[in-house]
C-alpha cells in the first residue's frame, strides 16, 4: 500500500469512528512498516497514525528518510464523549457544520467528558486559528493534549483574545430593539455592527421571543425594499446560526420568507443554510441531554 492511500484510508477511518472500525491486514503491514506499533487498540493506532503522518508532512523529508519515534502518550483518566455524540463531533469538526463546533466543544465541557483522543490532531488544526475555539478545546483535551501539542510542535494554544471595542450587547440589543420598533428606519448599514455584537458565548442564547422579532422586522425592511435591508437580514443569518435558541426553530419555519426565485434576491440559499444549521443544533443538544449539558 503506498502512503498516499494508506494516508487517504487513515482519514476515512476518522470519519466513521475508531470504535467502528477496524485495520485491515494490509493497513496494519503499511504502518508496522513505518515503525509504528501495530499492536495498539484500534483508537490508539489512529491516533499514532495520524501524529505520525502530521509529523512527517512538517518534517518535509522523504518518507524513508523520517525515523523519528514517537513517545508513548499518557494515558486518559476521564471518560470520552458518549457514542451517540460522535456523528455530531465529525460533522462539526470535519463535515458540513463547523458554525456548530463551539456549542459541541461546549456541551462536550458541560457534560464532564472529552474528545477521543483520535480527533485531536484534527481539533488542534483547527481551534489553534483562534483563541476563542481553543479556549473552548482546552477543557476537552484530557491528558493527552499537551502530549499531542508537543507532538505537533505547538508551544500552547492561544489564549483567549481580548474583546477590544465593540458596542457591549445590552447597547447593541437596545439599538435593535429600536430597529425592530421602526419598520421604515433606514438605519441598517450601520445597524449591522449591532447585531455582530449580538453574538452569544457558547451555551449563551437570544430570548425566542427577541430572536423572533429580530428576523420579523428584518424580513420586514426587506419588502419594504430598504437600502441595505438584504445585508442587514445577512448579518442576522450568520450571527444567528450559533445565538438563536434552537427551541425557536418551529416558529422561525414559518415566518414568511422570501423566494429564491425572487427577482434581485439572492438570500435564498442562505435562509435554507440557516435553517439546516439550527436543525443541527437542535439534533446536537439532544444528544447531549441527560449529560449535564442543560
Amino acid at each position: 500500500m503506498d502512503i498516499q492511500a494508506l494516508i487517504q484510508s487513515v482519514y476515512q477511518m476518522l470519519l466513521l469512528g475508531a470504535s467502528r472500525t477496524q485495520f485491515s491486514p494490509e493497513q496494519l503491514d503499511a504502518l508496522a512498516a513505518l515503525g509504528i506499533d501495530a499492536s495498539l487498540p484500534a483508537s490508539e493506532l489512529l491516533l499514532h497514525s495520524l501524529v505520525y503522518f502530521r509529523k512527517w508532512e512538517k518534517a518535509g523529508t522523504p518518507l524513508g528518510l523520517y525515523t523519528e519515534p514517537i513517545p508513548s502518550a499518557p494515558p486518559e483518566t476521564v471518560p470520552v464523549c458518549q457514542a451517540q455524540a460522535i456523528p455530531f463531533l465529525v460533522e462539526t469538526a470535519l463535515g458540513s457544520y463547523p458554525e456548530a463546533l463551539p456549542e459541541f466543544l461546549y456541551r462536550l465541557a458541560r457534560s464532564g467528558r472529552i474528545v477521543p483522543p483520535e480527533f485531536l490532531p484534527v481539533l488542534i488544526e483547527r481551534c489553534a486559528r483562534t483563541s476563542a475555539l481553543s479556549a473552548l478545546l482546552h477543557p476537552v483535551m484530557g491528558n493527552r493534549g499537551p502530549w499531542l501539542l508537543d507532538q505537533m510542535g505547538i508551544a500552547a494554544l492561544p489564549a483567549q483574545a481580548d474583546p477590544g471595542e465593540e458596542p457591549s450587547y445590552p447597547e447593541a440589543r437596545k439599538a435593535l430593539e429600536k430597529i425592530i420598533r421602526d419598520p421604515l428606519l433606514k438605519e441598517l448599514h450601520t445597524a449591522e455592527k449591532q447585531v455582530h455584537a449580538l453574538r452569544t458565548p457558547p451555551g449563551a442564547f437570544w430570548e425566542t421571543g427577541f430572536a423572533l422579532a429580530l428576523f420579523s422586522a428584518a424580513l420586514e425592511k426587506w419588502e419594504y425594499g430598504l437600502p441595505g435591508a438584504a445585508g442587514f437580514l445577512q448579518t442576522v443569518l450568520a450571527v444567528a446560526a450559533s445565538s438563536c435558541p434552537v427551541e425557536a426553530l418551529p416558529q422561525l419555519q414559518n415566518l414568511p420568507w422570501p423566494k429564491s426565485h425572487y427577482p434581485g434576491f439572492w438570500l435564498g440559499a442562505e435562509i435554507e443554510r440557516f435553517l439546516q444549521i439550527l436543525e443541527f443544533r437542535s439534533r446536537l443538544k439532544e444528544a447531549f441531554r441527560g449529560e449535564s449539558s442543560g
